[in-house]
């Protein structure tokens, strides 16, 4: 049984989906040492996740960044 989860973050931009980023930030604050409202800052249109979104990040380092911020 592979217990390893991947996850898949992008951008609709808000115009075919209302995206809630509260759903995501809770989700990811599962894994990570910050909590949920910490992590929603740093994802709901933050630079850190423009930073990401540019393609400037790996998943692995917008993951750590999130943790450790």
């Amino acid at each position: 049984m592979n217990t390893k989860r991947r996850w898949v973050i992008f951008d609709l931009g808000k115009v075919l989906l209302d995206f809630d980023f509260t759903i995501a930030a809770k989700e990811l604050a599962r894994y990570s040492p910050q909590e949920d409202d910490r992590i929603l800052k740093s994802i709901n249109q933050s630079p850190l996740l423009h930073t990401f979104e540019r393609g400037e990040w790996s998943e692995a380092q917008f993951f750590h960044k999130l943790s450790v911020e």
